[in-house]
């Protein structure tokens, strides 16, 4: 069995209750990033999957209407993968939104499967920048 599809195994076994833990935990990660009027730009909430096996899970990621497509979302994603070089990251969205199927998809993220018991949904998972080391 592949990392990846280890990874896989553990995200279906815990995604429902975890969704519901992360948006009621105020300790998991997240970034809010707000422009010079306060208004939110993007956020993203994450957390380890499960603890100590260095796959962060991306559970909210959000880009605002107006902030889209100059680049910002890109950089969120890049500042959390340089944060935490050694870890896997894994996320899912709808297939039908290909939008953001291509974005993940260019920055390294790559389709693993459906994700089980939601057909209408891929999960997508991203390799460590480098190996980890305890």
């Amino acid at each position: 069995m592949s990392v990846d599809q280890d990874a896989l195994d553990i995200l279906c076994e815990v995604f429902d209750d975890r969704i519901e833990d992360v948006m009621s935990n105020r300790d998991n990660l997240s970034y809010t990033l707000y422009d010079d009027d306060g208004y939110p730009v993007g956020a993203a909430i994450f957390d380890e999957f499960k603890s100590g096996d260095h796959v962060r899970y991306v559970y909210v990621y959000w880009i605002g209407v107006r902030y889209r497509g100059v680049g910002i979302g890109g950089q969120i994603l890049r500042t959390l993968h340089q944060q935490y070089p050694e870890h896997w990251f894994s996320l899912s969205t709808l297939k039908s939104n290909t939008a953001a199927v291509r974005f993940y998809q260019h920055l390294g993220y790559q389709i693993t499967g459906d994700l089980p018991g939601c057909p209408s949904f891929y999960h997508l998972q991203r390799k460590p920048e480098k190996e980890f080391t305890s």
